[in-house]
């Protein structure tokens, strides 16, 4: 055998690096884009903005149960003072307490006093008698109105909030936030 007819062995397969380093990168990308999202979440949900936001959709359903627990009571209390006067309504709001309702259940829970509105006598039953707005701090948003007439009649118990983004229904019933 002659030098010329060996024929040296074929050299080893080589495995290709390629997917490894298109898996790296495309791991490494996917950890870089979920850092900018969490970071960009971070920074919105600290804004003073996103904050006075949320705690209007938390609160201010809480708030309006209120009033209506408040409005309830109050009514009872109108109805006793009603009973011990000959039918006769209070002046003013004022005159109920402390012997017939809390001092405390005749203010809002944003420390303003509830609107008062002595019937006429002979009035429509459907004359308010008791009336409260509830701000909502969020740009362009109208108060929520919540009315109570001559017969204990709740009105206003839900607050539709229309946005960009869809409406929001607010339920004094039962204190949530809806779509």
């Amino acid at each position: 055998m002659m030098m010329n007819d060996v024929v040296p062995p074929a050299p080893p397969k080589r495995s290709s690096d390629a997917w490894k380093w298109l898996a790296i990168g495309c791991g490494g990308t996917s950890c870089l884009g979920i850092l900018v999202v969490v970071g960009f979440a971070i920074y919105v949900f600290n804004t003073p903005t996103f904050k006075k936001m949320m705690g209007t959709v938390i609160d201010v359903p809480v708030q309006a149960q209120t009033v209506v627990k408040d409005f309830e009571t109050v009514y009872s209390a109108i109805e006793a003072y009603r009973k011990d006067h000959k039918g006769a309504y209070p002046k003013a709001l004022k005159t109920l307490a402390p012997k017939y309702v809390a001092e405390a259940r005749l203010t809002s829970p944003i420390n303003k006093p509830y609107e008062y509105s002595l019937p006429e006598k002979g009035g429509a039953k459907e004359a308010r008698l008791l009336r409260t707005e509830i701000p909502l701090s969020l740009p362009g948003a109208p108060p929520w109105v919540i009315e109570m007439d001559r017969t204990g009649q709740v009105t206003g118990l839900v607050y539709t909030l229309q946005n960009a983004g869809g409406n929001l229904k607010f339920d004094a019933r039962t204190g949530t936030v809806g779509q």
